[in-house]
């Protein structure tokens, strides 16, 4: 009696349950290496097989979430939704509320319910020290010292002058920033300070220690001091800064959470008339705030992505940020937010692609901040072009 055929069988089934049981990206064809199936962006046709990032705004086409229900593209293949319907089945709940497993488990709440991918940029060894790239400078002052570090990118022959201003969440972006310069032929200058809020009458309650307190105050002067004397050679200003402070009044109490929306507004409308009206300032809407530090989080969830994720907060909980944009319209400015990039769904990832977002707590790594390089680029153009 022969046992070939029942051997052949034997392994048959088990590569069959093998494939199964993997994710669908590593076994359907993907093309472009995006996560997506070839399948899955064909029968849709939202996205591009054959690019990675289909509208080229720096998101890879398995985080975008097209249709706004929480759930990444990635997300809606694996629950087998929609990524273009809100409500897949018109059954009047979002796709990302639906359990497609009946596992007790929202979609939401599973879709980055996953390994880390392999090939991680940055390792989460090298995620802290994993800074915008500034070609060997580093374009900031000592924390007690309050002068002037000012960085050139671009053409210093421009017609056109950009300026970054802000704190460690403004240095963020510094690389986004240069490459648009570079790529637009813009002369880019940044200011930049780490712990220092960019605004006058704000005092956060660490700028009280005698010696950093000083530094950041002076520095926070002679920057604004610099704009008012260079005014006719700039065209843009982009100020951000972080908005998670613990803020106190001159004599050091702190201020309670109920008020400091009404410094922060009133510290931001004092900025803005200080600086002059010929100047275009974008004001930068900060970043998510992670629950937890994802990089320490993820070292003890190889496996489950999931378990490190934050949930988004909804817009009308973001006070702080609210009345900025409020006080930015009245003064005529531009308001504008990456968070969207930077968070595409519901609860807020801690990777996209291949890139590890985070580098801490509070703070993006320089590869994901470069990658988002062309949504910067785009929301400068808006501005230096006169769109809307």
């Amino acid at each position: 009696m022969s046992y070939a055929p029942a051997r052949r069988l034997a392994a048959a089934l088990v590569v069959l349950v093998l494939a199964t049981a993997m994710p669908l990206s590593t076994t359907a064809a993907d093309r472009d290496g995006d996560g997506l199936s070839d399948g899955f962006e064909t029968k849709w046709g939202l996205t591009d097989p054959d690019h990675r990032d289909s509208d080229r705004d720096g998101v890879v086409d398995s985080a975008e979430d097209l249709d706004g229900d929480g759930l990444g593209n990635l997300g809606e293949q694996r629950a087998g939704t929609d990524p273009g319907r809100k409500d897949t089945d018109g059954d009047g709940r979002t796709d990302d509320r639906e359990d497609h497993d009946g596992d007790g488990r929202s979609n939401a709440r599973e879709q980055d319910q996953r390994p880390i991918p392999a090939g991680l940029k940055p390792s989460l060894k090298r995620a802290a020290t994993d800074r915008p790239y500034t070609k060997g400078r580093w374009c900031a002052p000592p924390n007690k010292s309050s002068k002037l570090v000012l960085c050139h990118f671009g053409n210093r022959d421009s017609d056109t002058t950009i300026v970054l201003m802000g704190d460690s969440h403004a240095m963020a972006w510094s690389e986004a920033a240069w490459r648009t310069a570079r790529a637009r032929d813009w002369h880019l200058i940044t200011v930049l300070k780490s712990a220092c809020v960019p605004l006058r009458g704000i005092y956060t309650v660490a700028m009280h220690n005698a010696d950093r307190g000083r530094a950041c105050r002076g520095w926070r002067n002679n920057a604004l001091d610099w704009i008012g004397k260079r005014a006719s050679r700039i065209d843009a200003l982009v100020l951000t800064h972080g908005d998670g402070y613990a803020l106190a009044r001159t004599n050091g109490v702190q201020i309670s959470s109920g008020a400091k929306v009404g410094v922060w507004a009133a510290g931001l409308r004092k900025t803005l008339k200080a600086i002059s009206e010929r100047i275009d300032v974008i004001v930068l809407a900060d970043i998510p705030l992670n629950a937890k530090n994802p990089v320490r989080c993820l070292g003890f969830h190889r496996k489950n992505m999931s378990a490190c994720v934050t949930d988004r907060e909804p817009q009308a909980a973001l006070t702080v940020e609210n009345a900025l944009r409020d006080v930015t319209q009245q003064e005529g400015e531009y308001h504008r937010s990456l968070s969207g990039q930077v968070c595409p769904y519901d609860p807020c990832p801690v990777v996209q692609g291949d890139a590890l977002i985070w580098r801490d707590k509070a703070h993006i790594t320089g590869t994901i901040a470069r990658r988002l390089t062309p949504s910067f680029r785009r929301m400068v153009d808006d501005v230096i072009s006169g769109a809307e």
